[in-house]
């Protein structure tokens, strides 16, 4: 998806409590420099017209949300550019800067095809119509097989 944040929106319309889980996992090529950023996550009940109840990690914690440990790694609390070159954001989206936190997961070795890293929510016990936003940064190298 290149260089930039893009935004993930979604409308709930469940009858029944919920939690929402974000999961990436590492494609076929994990030397491939790939990463998955996540920052400005909002779940709440209501439609997504407000930016109540934000999780921007600039406290630098996750909020509410849960690192599961039946997955296979974590997702990691970062700030500034990315660890590794060419794999994700220079900066967060909250602040545009260096200064801002976000999350991400890195898809280079030692991660192995397959891998999957989950975040939970806390349970939703709400039923009424909701919302998750976000934004999401997903950028890195492909090497030809």
């Amino acid at each position: 998806h290149g260089v930039n944040w893009w935004k993930g929106e979604v409308n709930i319309k469940l009858l029944s409590n919920y939690q929402l889980l974000f999961e990436a996992s590492v494609g076929e090529n994990p030397n491939g420099n790939g990463l998955v950023g996540l920052d400005d996550v909002i779940l709440r009940n209501g439609a997504c017209s407000s930016q109540a109840n934000v999780c921007d990690f600039d406290n630098k914690d996750l909020c509410s949300w849960i690192n599961l440990k039946t997955d296979d790694f974590d997702w990691t609390l970062y700030q500034g550019s990315t660890p590794t070159y060419n794999t994700g954001p220079s900066y967060d989206h909250t602040t545009n800067n260096y200064r801002g936190f976000y999350i991400y997961i890195e898809t280079n070795s030692p991660s192995k095809l397959g891998w999957k890293a989950q975040l939970q929510s806390e349970p939703v016990n709400d039923p009424k119509p909701g919302c998750v936003l976000f934004w999401y940064h997903m950028y890195g190298t492909v090497s030809a097989k």
